[in-house]
């Protein structure tokens, strides 16, 4: 595994932390969805999802959507642009 996946698979679980934090000093711990955007084929998104199955069954109360789109960084872009767009 090189570098940046492990940066990449460390900052989810830093978020996930963050966001569970926040969900339960909130109370909104029973309606939590989360939106994850995996990236492309080559960012290993089966690896994200696998995260994201553990993290559901550790916390029932929060959902994780893992999202992926565009093979290269332009049309990665081009796929958060319209999603956070809409």
């Amino acid at each position: 595994m090189n570098v940046p996946n492990r940066l990449g698979a460390w900052t989810l679980v830093v978020w996930f932390a963050a966001v569970t934090a926040l969900a339960t000093a909130t109370g909104a711990w029973a309606q939590t969805t989360l939106r994850v955007f995996a990236g492309g084929s080559g960012q290993r998104p089966d690896l994200t999802r696998l995260l994201v199955a553990d993290y559901m069954q550790r916390h029932p109360g929060v959902r994780v959507e893992v999202e992926t789109g565009g093979a290269t960084s332009d049309l990665q872009r081009q796929y958060l642009s319209t999603v956070l767009n809409a």
